[in-house]
């Protein structure tokens, strides 16, 4: 065990806390058919959380008809559970057009919200350029839209 062990679990938590606003919000999905790559890019970083393929099952030398669970719905799924995970009890599987799951939602949201004011001095401490911070504060913004997202779809009408 080194010293840098620590100091890496602690970077890694504030990477994979930082891409907690587009795993809520959206998550950025390539468009091929054969392959998807699920990839959130929050606070300047690319994280690439799991690669899923979506491809047809052999059995001898016949395809299957039914597909493999893969894709971009599986993928999304599977990273919010890892976020999930990371974070210590954040619900997954939360979709942004979800109606039937506005408190869960809404408790994420707050979690995610508490978790982002909690790492931003960290985040802006590191030595990003312009252009990075200011994505990092479009990531704050995403998270306060969602926050009044999920509280205007509570709100009855």
């Amino acid at each position: 065990m080194t010293g840098s062990a620590p100091s890496r679990r602690r970077t890694g938590l504030i990477f994979l806390s930082a891409c907690l606003a587009c795993s809520l919000s959206a998550g950025c999905a390539s468009k091929q058919k054969q392959r998807s790559t699920v990839a959130f890019h929050t606070k300047g970083v690319r994280l690439g959380i799991r690669r899923v393929r979506n491809e047809m099952e052999m059995v001898g030398r016949r395809k299957r008809k039914e597909r493999v669970p893969g894709g971009d719905f599986y993928a999304m799924k599977t990273a919010t559970d890892m976020l999930a995970r990371a974070l210590r009890g954040l619900p997954g599987r939360i979709q942004k057009k979800a109606t039937t799951r506005v408190p869960e939602r809404k408790a994420a949201a707050e979690k995610a919200a508490e978790v982002f004011r909690q790492l931003e001095p960290q985040l802006l401490s590191l030595q990003f350029d312009e252009a990075k911070k200011a994505k990092i504060e479009a990531g704050f913004a995403e998270i306060e839209q969602l926050l009044t997202e999920v509280e205007t779809a509570e709100s009855p009408g």
